[in-house]
């Protein structure tokens, strides 16, 4: 967990990261990561779907994408 939380500062310091779009189909994954990057001071977007996602990125500026990649949708393909 260590190395998790020191990968995500750095990459806060260097890109400036700000916006972080997490999409799961599964609720707890998804508040689990929203909680851990809120607490470090990101502004999260939460999708549970491809479709979602899609929407969110089309009507919000987000600076990274975290996603399941196992999602069988044809808009998890658009993704």
């Amino acid at each position: 967990m260590r190395d998790f939380r020191q990968a995500f500062r750095m990459m806060r310091e260097v890109c400036k990261v700000a916006n972080i779009l997490v999409c799961d189909d599964d609720k707890d994954i998804v508040e689990a990561i929203s909680i851990y990057l809120e607490q470090e001071g990101y502004t999260v977007l939460k999708a549970y779907d491809g479709v979602e996602a899609i929407n969110a990125l089309r009507s919000q500026s987000v600076d990274l994408l975290i996603i399941c990649l196992l999602y069988t949708s044809d808009a998890a393909d658009d993704l």
